[in-house]
């Protein structure tokens, strides 16, 4: 049999063919987005992930003490794989505490609860056996109330230049490993807020030392109060290659249960307009270093409280988990986030219906 068709026939068999798999992969994709609670039509199942997936799926797992993540730890190596099979994180992130004994002493130094450089070595490559991608998160707590390193602020700046030093010495054995580990990522510092306005010379010469010890990528992170304060000239740096924000805004100015068919239209207002309007300004990658919600019932209100009386809801963390990763899923600006925290309640997804959803979207991602 002899067929024929004229260029109108031909041209018009492939638009419907491709009609038809437009229509087939945007329903799979709806089937895919109402499986979460939470999900907003609006966003269509958004850009269901960046492809190619450098996208940064992670789990925050602190471990406290000088064996923590060590050969010793029992249970760092019992978390990993917990974390893996629960949420399908890729990437680990690690902490490493240290102190000082104000918000204006000079000298930062280890304690009880800081694991020793070898103590990392064993936990990045007890992570890396496991195929997760590493990153290396040092903090400071202020051994005074409030306890937190925004408020380390010096008067000169000679003060400030034996900060530094002293930082950088207390650091250095921490970055050696982490380079001898092959950890993909490190943070030069964590919510600094009022450190970061410090001249830019300080800043860009830990910067230096770092880049010449650590080939990954080098990071900071701030606090989601920064994010409508100017951008220090210092993060311009091209040698940082992210900036990640510990993103715990408010969705609520008081305590009470938010509706999770309205979460994400209020995350996107309060949390992804701000991250954009940062990003755009920076003219670099962000990432959320910390997302975390308390599996209690008013969980939106002040997400950074740790002891508060509330009643237990585990659906309420669930649905605010959501509503956060249908908006980081859909927005470009967005390279990565990692989940507070492991084994830390009340944040902890551990064996929760948070840990079903952050498997569900990090499949997607």
């Amino acid at each position: 049999m002899k067929l024929s068709f004229t260029w109108q026939q031909l041209s018009r068999g492939i638009v419907t063919i491709c009609l038809v798999v437009f229509i087939v992969v945007h329903i799979f994709a709806q089937q895919q987005a109402s499986s979460f609670p939470g999900v907003l039509e609006q966003h269509d199942a958004p850009g269901l992930s960046k492809p190619g997936s450098r996208f940064e799926t992670g789990m925050i797992f602190p471990r406290w003490g000088t064996n923590a993540y060590g050969n010793t730890d029992a249970n760092w190596p019992v978390g990993l794989r917990e974390i893996q099979a629960q949420t399908g994180a890729r990437w680990i992130a690690i902490t490493i505490s240290f102190h000082q004994a104000s918000d204006s002493a000079t000298q930062v130094k280890t304690s009880q609860d800081t694991p020793t450089p070898k103590s990392l070595a064993e936990g990045i490559r007890a992570a890396k056996r496991l195929g997760y991608q590493v990153f290396v998160i040092p903090m400071i707590t202020v051994d005074v109330s409030p306890q937190w390193s925004g408020n380390i602020h010096f008067s000169t700046l000679s003060r400030a230049q034996a900060w530094f030093e002293n930082y950088w010495q207390i650091l250095q054995p921490y970055i050696v490993v982490s380079q001898q580990e092959a950890a993909e990522q490190f943070a030069l510092g964590n919510e600094f807020e009022q450190l970061q306005t410090m001249p830019a010379p300080l800043w860009q010469h830990l910067v230096d030392r770092i880049s010449r010890i650590f080939t990954g990528a080098i990071v900071y992170d701030v606090n989601w109060t920064s994010l409508k304060k100017p951008v220090p000239s210092w993060m311009y740096d091209k040698r940082i290659a992210a900036i990640g924000v510990s993103s715990y805004v408010p969705l609520t100015g008081y305590a009470q249960r938010l509706d999770a068919q309205h979460l994400p239209a209020l995350w996107h207002e309060k949390v992804d307009v701000m991250l954009d309007a940062f990003a755009m300004q920076l003219g670099k990658s962000i990432f959320l270093s910390e997302l975390g919600y308390r599996n209690t019932a008013f969980a939106g209100f002040n997400p950074w409280l740790i002891q508060v009386n509330e009643p237990r809801n585990d659906s309420e963390q669930a649905a605010l988990i959501a509503a956060a990763l249908q908006n980081i899923a859909a927005d470009r600006r967005i390279s990565g986030v990692f989940i507070w925290a492991w084994s830390f309640p009340p944040f902890a997804p551990n064996g929760k219906p948070a840990a079903q959803l952050i498997h569900r979207w990090y499949s997607l991602m």
